[in-house]
């Protein structure tokens, strides 16, 4: 009898459209939901973009340490190792040797005032602040590549390069140190987040801090809860070698 007045595309629509009912959430199911969504959001969209913010620094620092190495082979190759660079005690101008190999936009090796721009640097832990115009363009020299890096000789500690910075061959023929800043005025400023140091050797550029250093050991100066002016310096190598900067969260890393 039910032939007589339903047809079969008028069953078909019957049942299509109450499992479309069944399946239909609410509003407040919507709601519940969103807010949900929002709060996993909220949560992992700042760590997101925290890990890929480091993954950007170290591809930075990988990129100056190579620079700033193939420079080193050719300068060598042209001038001898660093020990007969001249080099000059304490403050000096001893990355000149560099510049012919490098790709620069300005020189600022004869300390002029204002080369570098005057803006606030501090330590990893945030105790220690320094000005790049008192220092940087008063005591030491050095350059702001093309890609807006600065890099400037920190200290020179011994002229024949005889300075034992490490265990390893190579830290125990140290010249000095190096510091680089990757985004150059741009913040933080801080040691350790955008500003790394090297050591200048006879036998090449290190990171400073690996697990061979004794003159900066991470324990020491890439430590979040250590309160010193040069927190920050031992970071470097950990982050070459790790390719991480967990030390921003833990403070009892190890190699």
């Amino acid at each position: 009898m039910l032939r007589k007045y339903f047809t079969f595309a008028d069953t078909a629509n019957f049942v299509l459209s109450k499992n479309v009912h069944r399946a239909a959430f609410t509003l407040a199911e919507v709601l519940i939901t969103l807010g949900i969504i929002g709060v996993v959001a909220a949560i992992t969209i700042p760590v997101i973009v925290q890990k890929y913010n480091e993954k950007v620094t170290v591809n930075r620092v990988k990129k100056v340490y190579s620079v700033l190495s193939q420079a080193f082979k050719m300068a060598v190759e042209e001038n001898g190792t660093p020990d007969n660079w001249g080099l000059l005690s304490a403050h000096n101008d001893s990355l000149s040797k560099l510049v012919p190999y490098l790709h620069i936009y300005k020189q600022c090796m004869s300390r002029d005032n204002n080369c570098f721009p005057i803006v606030q640097i501090s330590s990893l832990d945030g105790s220690g602040n320094w000005n790049y115009d008192d220092f940087y363009n008063t005591l030491t020299g050095g350059f702001i590549l093309n890609d807006g890096t600065f890099v400037v000789t920190y200290y020179i500690h011994s002229t024949d390069c005889s300075q034992e910075y490490g265990t390893s061959t190579i830290l125990k023929n140290g010249c000095g140190t190096v510091s680089t800043d990757i985004n150059g005025e741009k913040g933080p400023n801080r040691i350790g987040k955008d500003i790394f140091w090297f050591y200048l050797t006879k036998d090449g550029i290190f990171p400073i801090g690996s697990k061979e250093d004794t003159r900066h050991p991470m324990s020491e100066y890439c430590n979040i809860n250590e309160k010193q002016g040069e927190n920050g310096i031992g970071c470097t190598a950990w982050v070459l070698f790790k390719e991480n900067m967990d030390y921003l969260y833990k403070s009892d890393l190890q190699w």
